[in-house]
């Protein structure tokens, strides 16, 4: 299996990790405000797009359909979407699934969209410009780039394009984008302005350049400024993070897994976000539905399918690997939910879980799946005070 499947198969199976809150004096201008946050919807119309990990993906026009429909009926003040909107970024997804973005804007919902790299693989910044930037109502726009902020309720979303400059190929804002977000902090707390930022690459994982913003002085940027939380997507697993006064929340596939999204609430006392799984039983049509059932059963027997060809190659078989599998399910699906903290204790208590760590331990299985149990905490509830 090489590198880049195994990330996606790891990102595929969810993880990371999550903490606690701290205080920090701070007088924001009163506001009421609610936000639904997803990432990574990978839209596309073909059919023909067959994934072994997110069975999903060949059907994903209709479940994002139905997401929005979702949204709609929730009537947040602001829909957010951190990057890879569409698979590959072909013109003609582009324009479908504006298509659907458009009625979610039509209801009175802002739409507020970052770039992501899956946004480039066949679009040009000309094009994603096009089909995507009226959808935005911006407050401001960077000229050197497509990040924009967004102003609504006394919050200011600041929706960075992390990666048409790069082709899509790593993450990093060129200078000119550094000197418009410090203006635009600089504006947000002259005016009393919550500044959110979002991106589609993390500003605080641990994980390399594949999967961080490479700006060397990001974060002193972000702190300095204010922002108090960041929403992130890219690696497919709900995630929370935490560095100073700082959170960043990293969103969940919503093809995937436990079929996340994020509600953020702000007011004057503080922000409260809690992770749901959409409701396709009520917004999806029945033969929908019974495609998404169908499609979280072929993902999870693909994920046992791989443990136990792993297990097998290390002589571990009958009873001793079922109670592995058993094991690593659990733990996948307890990240999946953002639940690992509360989860931990009983993980580490049933059969075979040192065994298995041991056992994969030369994989990248072992080690990941070993740092994520030495700190786990949940990562679907988050609260902050003002």
């Amino acid at each position: 299996m090489n590198k880049r499947r195994i990330i996606t198969l790891l990102a595929a199976a969810l993880f990371f990790f999550a903490g606690c809150m701290q205080k920090k004096p701070v007088s924001y201008q009163e506001t009421g405000f609610t936000a639904v946050i997803v990432s990574d919807l990978h839209f596309t119309e073909k059919k023909d797009t067959l994934n072994t990990i997110v069975p999903l993906m060949s059907n994903a026009a209709e479940c994002i359909s139905a997401m929005m429909d979702e949204v709609t009926a929730l009537h947040p003040d602001a829909l957010i979407i951190t990057g890879d909107n569409t698979n590959s970024g072909s013109d003609s997804d582009e324009k479908a699934l504006a298509k659907i973005l458009d009625r979610v804007k039509k209801a009175g919902i802002a739409v507020v969209m970052t770039t992501g790299n899956h946004d480039f693989n066949q679009a040009s910044v000309q094009t994603y410009e096009k089909n995507f930037m009226p959808l935005a109502d911006c407050h401001s726009r960077d000229e050197a780039s497509l990040s924009h902020s967004v102003l609504r309720n006394g919050v200011l979303m600041l929706a960075m394009d992390d990666s048409s400059g790069t082709g899509g190929n790593g993450a990093a804002f060129p200078s000119q984008t550094m000197q418009w977000l410090k203006d635009q902090l600089k504006e947000a707390d002259t005016n009393r302005w919550i500044p959110l930022f979002l991106s589609h690459h993390s500003v605080l994982s641990p994980y390399g350049s594949s999967y961080t913003i490479s700006n060397p002085d990001l974060f002193q940027t972000l702190e300095q400024g204010g922002v108090r939380l960041c929403f992130t997507g890219h690696q497919h697993g709900q995630a929370h993070l935490e560095k100073g006064n700082m959170q960043e929340i990293i969103s969940a596939m919503p093809l995937n897994g436990a079929h996340l999204y994020g509600v953020l609430k702000i007011n004057d006392a503080g922000m409260h976000y809690q992770t749901h799984s959409f409701d396709f039983r009520t917004y999806a049509t029945e033969d929908l539905y019974r495609i998404i059932s169908d499609a979280d059963e072929t993902a999870a027997a693909h994920t046992r399918e791989t443990f136990e060809k792993l297990l097998d190659e290390r002589g571990c078989t009958g009873e001793a690997q079922a109670q592995a599998v058993e094991m690593v399910t659990r733990m996948f699906s307890a990240m999946a939910r953002g639940t690992l903290g509360s989860e931990a204790d009983e993980i580490r208590n049933m059969p075979m879980y040192e065994e298995t760590l041991r056992l994969l331990a030369d994989t990248n299985y072992g080690p990941w799946m070993k740092s994520l149990m030495e700190h786990p905490a949940d990562a679907d509830h988050l609260e902050i005070e003002f």
